[in-house]
């Protein structure tokens, strides 16, 4: 009897040790839960009601084809990185899009070879000007690809009037001419 006794209180001091460090672990765990939560909340600024509301300045698609007027190509390329929205759901890598293929003759069509491409027409300047609305990511990267890699990015027309306009023929040119047609 007294065997039993002792492997008895054995066990539930076994049994108390165990109960006593799990209950110091799962303390542990729900403090440094506590901790990382709180560091979150932190971070985490709420809205502060102001009276005034800060201006913004909104841009006219006229007003930004204007201000494309003055640019030259290279400038106009890289507009095509910026996704600013303008007006009526245009944004402004469309419209120097629209301006790069109506006044330097970039070719839209070979940019995106394989996409359906939708067009509606904008006058501006007594110029209509193809807006290419609803570019997905995908054609508007291609679009960018195009105008980053290809030497001579221009329509056959564009082609044409820099072999007018230039005193010297880069061969490149000459070649980009002959496989337009």
């Amino acid at each position: 009897m007294e065997s039993f006794e002792k492997n008895r209180l054995r066990h539930s001091r076994i049994l108390i040790h165990s109960l006593i460090i799990s209950g110091t672990l799962n303390i542990a765990l729900i403090a440094t839960f506590a901790v990382f939560a709180l560091k979150e909340k932190k971070k985490t600024t709420l809205p502060t009601f102001t009276e005034k509301r800060p201006l913004r300045v909104t841009l006219s698609n006229k007003e930004v084809l204007e201000s494309f007027y003055v640019m030259p190509y290279e400038e106009l390329a890289c507009n095509l990185f910026d996704e600013t929205h303008i007006e009526e759901g245009q944004r402004r890598c469309d419209l120097a899009l629209s301006y790069l293929a109506a006044y330097h003759h970039f070719d839209v069509e070979r940019a995106l070879s394989g996409f359906p491409i939708e067009k509606t027409v904008l006058k501006f300047k007594e110029k209509e000007i193809a807006l290419f609305p609803a570019l997905t990511n995908e054609m508007l990267n291609a679009i960018r690809t195009f105008a980053k890699t290809e030497m001579w990015p221009l329509t056959p027309e564009g082609l044409f009037y820099q072999m007018r306009h230039r005193p010297t023929l880069p061969q490149s040119l000459i070649d980009a001419f002959r496989n337009s047609g």
